[in-house]
C-alpha cells in the first residue's frame, strides 16, 4: 500500500510538473542589450529637488488585466492596450460600457500592433520587439481598437486584415507632439508615479515568478522577494509602489487568474537588479519650434560680460552653442514658463547632429556617444551676457 501511495504521489508530482511546463507564460519584450543601452537617453529626477508620496496606485486608472495567451506579445500589451488607453481614459471616460461589458471601442488591439511593429516576419508568433520603440512608434504612426481589430493569440499572421482601412484609421488615433521618456533608477519612476504617470517597464524575469503568481494569495499582496535563475526579458506596466511594502506594483498580461486580479508587487531590490528601464510618453512639442537647423550659430565667447557672477557651469541662449571636448552642446528652443528647452549635442567639426535632449530644469539626462557616457544637468534659468530679457540655459555636461 504504502509503494502504490508512493507511486501515486509521484506520478501526481509529474503530472503537475508537466502541466507547469506545458503552460509557461509567454513574453516576448527583446533583450535589453548593450548597444540598446546606448541608444536610450534617460532621465534623472533629483532627490534633493523633488518630493514623492509614500504611497502610490494608479490601478483603478488601467484597463482589466488581459491574456496574451501563446503569442509573444508582452511588448504589445503594455504600449497598446494599456498605456495607449490609458492616454484616452480620460476622453473615454472609462473602459466599461454601461451594462458592465468591456467597451472595445476604447481599448487599443495589442493584435494590430503585433502585427505591424513586430520584429520578425518569419516568427509570425514568437517575434519580440522592444517595447519603448514600439510606444514610439503607435504615438508617431498610430494604433487602431479592438473593434476594428479583434486579438486571437493564436493567428498571429493577419497581414490580409490590414486594408488601407484600417491603417487610415490608425493614423487618426496617432498623437504627434509626444516623446518616449526613459528613467533607470527607482527614485525617478516613484517620481513619475507621483505625477500619476504610470510606466512600461522592460525587466528581466526569473524561473520562479510565474510559479508566485499562479500561488495562493492567503490574504496578503503577492511581492516577488527572491530572484531565482534568470528567465526572459518581459514587458509590463508599473502602476504603482509602497514604501510599506518596499516594492512597486504592475500590472502583467497573463490573464485575470494570474497574481492578484493581473497585478503583483516587486521588490525594491530585485527592481533595482532587473528592470533594464521604465519608459513613459510625454508631451513636447508645446510651444517647442525648433530654430538652429541651420548652421547660423554663434560661440559664446569667452569674455562675454556677465550680469552675474560667473560660476562654473556652461549657459547658452537659443541659437548660440558651447564647446565641449569635440562637440557643439547647442541650445535649439527654450520654453520658459514651462522650463524646458531642447538641446542638441553636434559634432564641433562638421555640425552633424549626435544627440537631441528634450530637458526639464532640476533633471538629468545621461546618454552615451561611442562607449563614453555623459550626464547633461539643466539647473536653472538664468540671465548671462548683455541683453537682459534673452534668459540663458545654466547647466553642466561632463562624461561619467
Amino acid at each position: 500500500m504504502f509503494k502504490y501511495l508512493i507511486a501515486l504521489i509521484f506520478f501526481s508530482f509529474f503530472l503537475s510538473s508537466l502541466k507547469a511546463q506545458n503552460n509557461l507564460y509567454n513574453t516576448g519584450e527583446l533583450e535589453f542589450t548593450d548597444s540598446l543601452e546606448k541608444s536610450v537617453i534617460s532621465t534623472k529626477f533629483k532627490k534633493k529637488d523633488f518630493k514623492i508620496d509614500t504611497l502610490v496606485d494608479l490601478s483603478d486608472k488601467m484597463p482589466p488585466a488581459s491574456d496574451q495567451g501563446s503569442q509573444g506579445s508582452c511588448w504589445a500589451w503594455a504600449a497598446a492596450y494599456a498605456m495607449r488607453s490609458w492616454m484616452d481614459v480620460e476622453k473615454n471616460k472609462g473602459y466599461y460600457k454601461a451594462d458592465g461589458s468591456l467597451d472595445s471601442s476604447t481599448l487599443y488591439s495589442p493584435a494590430f500592433v503585433y502585427e505591424k511593429y513586430r520584429n520578425r516576419r518569419d516568427e509570425p508568433c514568437n517575434s519580440g520587439a522592444l517595447a519603448k520603440l514600439t510606444l514610439d512608434k503607435i504615438l508617431q504612426e498610430g494604433a487602431v481598437t479592438f473593434d476594428r481589430f479583434s486579438y486571437k493569440s493564436t493567428d498571429c499572421n493577419r497581414s490580409k486584415d490590414m486594408n488601407a482601412s484600417i491603417l487610415q484609421s490608425a493614423k487618426k488615433n496617432a498623437l504627434l507632439g509626444y516623446d518616449v521618456f526613459v528613467v533607470t533608477d527607482l527614485f525617478s519612476a516613484q517620481k513619475k508615479l507621483t505625477d500619476g504617470q504610470p510606466l512600461i517597464i522592460s525587466i528581466r524575469l526569473d524561473d520562479q515568478v510565474g510559479d508566485l503568481g499562479r500561488s495562493p494569495s492567503m490574504g496578503k499582496p503577492k511581492i516577488w522577494k527572491h530572484y531565482g535563475d534568470k528567465g526572459q526579458t518581459h514587458a509590463m506596466v508599473c502602476v504603482g509602489y509602497s514604501d510599506k511594502l518596499n516594492a512597486i506594483k504592475v500590472l502583467n498580461s497573463w490573464g485575470k487568474d494570474w497574481g492578484d486580479d493581473g497585478y503583483i508587487w516587486i521588490d525594491y531590490e530585485i527592481a533595482k537588479q532587473s528592470i533594464n528601464y521604465y519608459c513613459y510618453p510625454q508631451k513636447t512639442q508645446k510651444n517647442i519650434k525648433v530654430t538652429t537647423s541651420s548652421k547660423a550659430l554663434f560661440e559664446l565667447a569667452s569674455n562675454s560680460k556677465y550680469l552675474i557672477q560667473p560660476t562654473d557651469d556652461f549657459w547658452f541662449k537659443v541659437g548660440y552653442y558651447v564647446k565641449f571636448e569635440n562637440y557643439k552642446i547647442v541650445l535649439a528652443d527654450l520654453n520658459k514658463r514651462e522650463k524646458t528647452a531642447v538641446v542638441e549635442v553636434r559634432e564641433a567639426s562638421n555640425y552633424k547632429l549626435i544627440k537631441s535632449l528634450f530637458v526639464n530644469v532640476n533633471t538629468s539626462n545621461e546618454f552615451y556617444i561611442g562607449d563614453k557616457k555623459y550626464e547633461f544637468q539643466f539647473k536653472e534659468i538664468g540671465y548671462r551676457g548683455y541683453n537682459v530679457f534673452k534668459k540663458a540655459v545654466i547647466f553642466d555636461i561632463s562624461e561619467i
